[in-house]
């Protein structure tokens, strides 16, 4: 996901391959924390299953997503440095074959100041204790930061992507086990892998390895519990592609690892890499996004680069192309971009003007402008201002406006959130959400969190990548029982009840019959009231006719409330349901 600034604080961004958003803060200082001593406990690595036959591809294409942002790759902002930044100590060269060369990264000073990011990465934070929570997805499983530091996995599991120890698939969040002294301060999915990144700016990596994604110079073994990865150092900013990885130095570099067949990695070749190396030609770089084959950076100035897969013209330079596109070139027509996310095959782009900028597949709506025209240069998001943070899933995008979600593209799956499953190839509202201050998307999933930790989801839950205890999609978004923790500086509005709602103002029944009436009770600007008493009552005849069980209730957090009407003798009856000086009418038939 990705973040400019939300009630006048900073916010956070997230990318997403997650495509999930990025973290943007200003003036923060890298926290820098304890190194734990003693022995680190060791991952237990279980070699992926293979599975006999060709094994199932991934369900988005061409290849599995998950940004928004973080969804989403996630981009973090960094310190404006003066001058001519400091080039990294190594400097890979193209390899044809074998091993590629390994490059040597020397510590360095942490910068203080700005900077932005896709499938954000949030900025290290100033004091371990002061996270800001932060929430990705990858194709079929999520992460959690919460506001101590900790991490929350659900999801499928057999490739260890929830970091627990075990490879059990978890409907419900479970806690990440990583060193008890580690504060994370950001993090991102990828397809079936995961990075988070600490305090003293070092990553640690978990998930499937089968392209070297976890950076530890093997491609053999997957890992079910974070490790840290070895010899790179000073990472402000993360960010986790279908089958590779990136991160952001403190110097202005970009470095990659693992899948390359499409030239993801940026290095000038196709070969793929285990441990890190450097994206070529960049200058000083202060956000990044990892898409499922395609990459983008952000520099100091606000200009966008991109490079890999250009087949439906996600890299955004006028072309399209069968050739991978393996060093970044510049994406026509951009400007003062605060921040970007890369989806499965398309790119958006954020600016300082909360303007929303899209490009590459367009099938199903997936650059928001009215049509289903690909493009391979920017165009412009329709009906939408003052966005705050983007991410990308696999085919649909989601904006933070106002504290409220707007979404558009592919929504066979829910991942919307309007309750329906009609794509749109313009921005429409996810139902009944407020106060969000950070969002991702997965690969047909969506999550949210709101100033007061509470987190959203909705979309596709065959895996549980949903989070809600079961593998029932929502059309809707819906809290699970987990909170993050509140989002330092920002505050939620009041609520109070201007409106109450029924599903339906008619039923019809036959003697015996039940049906169940759904009230949702609203303030102003549709925010959801919670706690509100609701009674329900029926009019004279109506109690001969039918009965109504609860008819005192209270709405959750979701502003909602439901009761059931049972049909016991043949006629008509109305219900009247009040709540906070408002009321609803229901007309009832029993035949």
């Amino acid at each position: 996901m990705i973040k400019k600034r939300f009630f006048g604080l900073p916010i956070i961004s997230v990318l997403l391959f997650t495509m999930t958003f990025f973290y943007v803060s200003d003036h923060l200082a890298y926290a820098q924390i304890p190194q734990p001593t003693g022995t680190q406990p060791q991952p237990n690595f279980s070699p992926r299953p293979q599975p006999s036959g060709t094994p199932p591809q991934p369900s988005f294409s061409p290849r599995p997503q998950p940004s928004g942002t973080p969804p989403q790759p996630s981009f973090s902002p960094r310190p404006q440095p003066s001058g001519t930044p400091p080039q990294p100590s190594f400097s890979p060269q193209p390899q044809p074959s074998g091993t590629p060369p390994q490059p040597s990264f020397s510590p360095r000073p942490q910068p203080t100041g700005t900077g932005p990011g896709p499938r954000p990465s949030p900025e290290p934070q100033p004091t371990p204790g002061a996270v800001n929570p932060q929430i990705s997805g990858g194709w079929t499983h999520s992460v959690a930061l919460d506001s101590d530091g900790k991490l929350w996995a659900w999801g499928i599991n057999e490739d260890g992507q929830l970091g627990d120890g075990t490879n059990s698939s978890q409907t419900t969040p479970v806690a990440v086990q990583i060193d008890d002294l580690t504060t994370i301060i950001a993090v991102d999915c990828g397809g079936d892998h995961n990075l988070a990144l600490d305090a003293t700016s070092r990553i640690w990596a978990w998930g499937y390895n089968g392209d070297g994604q976890l950076g530890g110079g093997t491609t053999e073994e997957s890992s079910n519990v974070p490790v840290q990865i070895p010899n790179l150092t000073d990472v402000i900013a993360i960010s986790a592609g279908g089958e590779y990885s990136m991160a952001l130095l403190s110097n202005g570099s970009v470095v990659t690892w693992g899948a390359n067949s499409d030239g993801q990695l940026g290095n000038g070749t196709d070969e793929p890499s285990s441990t890190p190396v450097i994206v070529s030609g960049l200058p000083s770089i202060k956000g990044i996004s990892a898409g499922d084959a395609h990459g983008l950076a952000v520099t100091e100035d606000g200009f966008v680069y991109a490079w890999g897969l250009n087949d439906v013209g996600q890299i955004g330079n006028g072309e399209t192309s069968a050739n991978p596109v393996l060093t970044p070139v510049q994406v026509e027509g951009l400007s003062n971009v605060d921040a970007v996310c890369a989806g499965t095959t398309f790119s958006l782009a954020l600016d300082n003007d909360g303007k929303v900028w899209a490009w590459g597949l367009n099938d199903e709506g997936q650059l928001g402008d009215g049509s289903t025209i690909n493009s391979s240069t920017p165009v412009e998001v329709i009906d939408i201002a003052n966005i705050s943070a983007i991410a990308c899933g696999s085919d649909h995008s989601l904006a933070i406006q106002d504290g409220k979600v707007k979404s558009w593209g592919l929504n066979d799956e829910g991942q919307l959130g309007d309750g329906s499953t009609r794509s749109s190839s313009e921005p429409i509202d996810a139902t009944g959400l407020k106060d969000i201050v950070y969002v991702a998307a997965g690969e047909y999933h969506s999550l949210a969190i709101t100033c007061n930790g509470k987190v959203y989801v909705w979309g596709l839950n065959d895996e549980g990548q949903l989070g809600d205890g079961s593998t029932k999609n929502s059309k809707t978004p819906k809290t699970i029982d987990l909170n993050v923790g509140a989002t330092e500086g920002c505050a939620t509005g009041d609520c109070e009840t201007e409106d109450i709602e029924a599903d339906t103002n008619r039923l019809n029944l036959k003697v015996g019959e039940s049906a169940e009436v759904t009230l949702t009770v609203t303030g102003e600007d549709d925010c959801l009231v919670e706690g509100e008493s609701i009674t329900v009552k029926l009019n004279k005849s109506g109690k001969r006719r039918i009965t109504v069980s609860p008819d005192k209730l209270t709405s959750d957090e979701n502003g909602e409330a439901s009761f059931t009407v049972t049909a016991s003798s043949k006629g008509k009856a109305k219900i009247t349901v009040k709540a906070g000086g408002k009321k609803e009418k229901i007309k009832v038939k029993v035949k």
